[in-house]
């Protein structure tokens, strides 16, 4: 039997009006799937974002991985599959919130997590039996799914991913997690160790998890046992670690060299809408300063679009985000995603433009999807994005940027650092 495991492509293909052209990172959802094949199973892996799909191939089996701005690539090559009789499942954050919308394209839909259904997909598939749904009971132990790596193609970001657990304490506005995860499950750190000792040392990891430090007493333990690996890691961290000099230490010991950091807003009522609590009580500057007197660096991430944004908002957290220094940033417009308090909150007052934006032939990254009521026309809070994202990666904020304690204080961050700053600024001009 041969199985066919497919990346779909993402549908915001412009930005600025031009087409995209960016090097993904690795989907460590497929190479986990790889993994749990069974041996006599082979398995062919294809990434739309880098290649054609070749659908006359032989196969027995399509399986693919799919998030929300993936969804109308991944329902068409579904559907090209099916013309050919091949048997379509598709998996993931969208399917799983929407399974109605998803099993029109497909003839199974896994709702949930996969990993503990795939062996039993495979065998009905095996037996032309496969049924319409699959629930994940999504408790089950996660620290023995080693990825298999060997199915990655050559241009991928120059990162190893790992994942060190599942799931977010916090119930933002604009993310689905708390309605997919009803609670965190950590991988043992034994096997996250482990999984780190077989992979490359000349890359750096990227842990993908949506907030590193949710378990203070874990990522301690963590931070600790990453020390004697002398490796360099990147990672999403909450400002609620503000207070925690240990935590701090332990990430600067351990080898991070930069984190991901939601600022969001600098406005307290967006924040409060966000249902961002845990950003209400830190100074963004404090912290930034506490990150940077350890050498790790920031890549901030902030949204325009909710209530409270006025016209001055933009050059605001612009200033901000070049005063701070920060090693490199983006400005989003909000994006009603499926599954979001957002979304719902929008789709309840009927501020939405498209209920179903993601089936949309041509989509955006800078498009707005829905009407605002901050007194900002849509035109103002698209142009005023594009011009704090443009501003930032000009030359001029490039240089002022330029600092010896975080961003730039070894000759690999230097290089790394005006590499991706200038690569940033090809794609705003």
């Amino acid at each position: 039997m041969r199985v066919t495991l497919i990346k779909p492509s993402v549908n915001f293909g412009k930005i600025y009006n031009k087409e995209i052209g960016f090097v993904p990172y690795e989907p460590l959802a497929i190479a986990i799937l790889a993994s749990l094949t069974p041996p006599d199973v082979e398995v062919k892996f294809y990434d739309k974002r880098l290649e054609d799909i070749p659908y006359n191939e032989h196969t027995d089996l399509v399986a693919i991985s799919v998030d929300s701005v993936s969804a109308r690539s991944a329902y068409t090559i579904a559907e090209e599959f099916r013309k050919r009789g091949v048997p379509v499942i598709l998996g993931g954050i969208h399917p799983t919130l929407y399974p109605q919308e998803a099993i029109n394209y497909s003839n199974s839909v896994v709702i949930g997590e996969s990993e503990d259904l795939w062996r039993q997909l495979i065998n009905d598939a095996e037996r032309n039996k496969l049924n319409k749904f699959y629930y994940s009971k999504m408790n089950y132990p996660i620290g023995d799914i080693a990825p298999r790596r060997d199915i990655y193609k050559e241009n991928y970001l120059n990162l190893h991913l790992v994942e060190i657990g599942r799931g977010c304490k916090y119930k933002c506005d604009f993310c689905c997690l708390s309605n997919i995860y009803n609670s965190y499950r950590y991988k043992p750190i034994t096997s996250i160790v482990n999984e780190i000792e077989g992979l490359d040392k000349r890359k750096p990891i990227l842990f993908i998890n949506d907030n590193l430090t949710s378990d203070i007493n874990f990522s301690k333990e963590l931070f600790s046992a990453l020390i004697p690996l002398k490796i360099k890691w990147r990672g999403f961290v909450c400002l609620d670690i503000i207070d925690n000099d240990e935590i701090f230490d332990l990430m600067a010991k351990s080898g991070c060299e930069l984190i991901f950091v939601g600022f969001e807003s600098l406005k307290k009522e967006n924040i409060l809408q966000m249902k961002k609590f845990q950003n209400i009580r830190v100074k963004y500057s404090s912290f930034v300063k506490k990150s940077r007197e350890r050498g790790i660096a920031i890549y901030g991430t902030f949204i325009f679009g909710y209530d409270y944004d006025t016209a001055d908002v933009f050059e605001k957290t612009l200033e901000f985000a070049i005063k701070n220094k920060l090693f490199g940033a983006w400005f989003n417009i909000l994006q009603p995603m499926p599954g979001t308090p957002a979304y719902e909150r929008l789709l309840s007052k009927n501020r939405l433009h498209n209920v179903r934006w993601w089936l949309e032939e041509e989509q955006k990254a800078d498009d707005l999807y829905f009407i605002p009521e901050s007194g900002l026309s849509s035109r103002q809070i698209i142009d005023g994005c594009r011009n704090a994202i443009s501003k930032f990666y000009d030359w001029t904020s490039i240089f002022k940027r330029v600092e010896f304690k975080a961003n730039c204080n070894s000759f690999a961050k230097a290089k790394y650092y005006i590499h991706f700053n200038l690569n940033e600024y090809k794609l705003t001009r």
